[in-house]
């Protein structure tokens, strides 16, 4: 075998002599598919985890699901100031994410109202015991926005879709120097 052990079963799959294919992937965080509403967060890992915490920049989590976290049993919490990810003792899974890659959760976005980009950053991840690990993160993403009616917001989170006239009035008719004031009223 690649070990010089005759009739010994070590091979090497790329990572070294005897070594896990999982042993030689890259310790990364990274955004993949973005909708108005959603982004996936995918991991890459050579070794289980237990915890993470990153944020996203000017962009608001409001929700987790699915991938890795949720099959593990995670606790994930996503709010303006950072997506939180544990382990509970008890909960249901395994407690922890094993060494590998794909999707680690997706994430519910907060309506935005202009053109965006989600970067993933500040990102902490531990093992079972607390510990630190070093991961990087190294994702931003441009998130989608319509904006039919080129206001400057996209059309997901538009108060006002249509056209504003010049007193500021969704839809308005109101025309702050012809023959009607910003108040309805006819000017003499």
């Amino acid at each position: 075998d690649c070990a010089g052990e005759c009739g010994g079963d070590a091979v090497d799959v790329g990572c070294g002599c005897g070594e896990s294919a999982t042993s030689c992937l890259s310790n990364v965080f990274t955004l993949g598919d973005a909708t108005l509403n959603s982004i996936e967060v995918h991991y890459s890992s050579s070794v289980d985890f237990a915890g993470f915490q990153f944020d996203l920049g000017d962009v608001t989590a409001v929700g987790a699901s699915g991938g890795a976290a949720g099959e593990a049993g995670f606790l994930v919490s996503a709010g303006p100031a950072a997506i939180v990810g544990i382990s509970l003792p008890g909960g249901s899974g395994s407690g922890v994410i094993s060494a590998g890659e794909g999707l680690l959760t997706i994430l519910d976005l907060a309506p935005y109202s202009s053109a965006s980009t989600a970067c993933l950053s500040s990102l902490t991840v531990s093992d079972s015991a607390g510990n630190a690990i070093e991961f990087s993160s190294e994702s931003c993403v441009d998130l989608p926005c319509e904006d039919l009616d080129s206001d400057l917001t996209c059309d997901h989170a538009d108060d006002c879709f249509g056209v504003v006239d010049e007193c500021g009035v969704c839809a308005g008719n109101g025309i702050a120097d012809g023959a009607c004031d910003c108040d309805g009223n006819t000017l003499d």
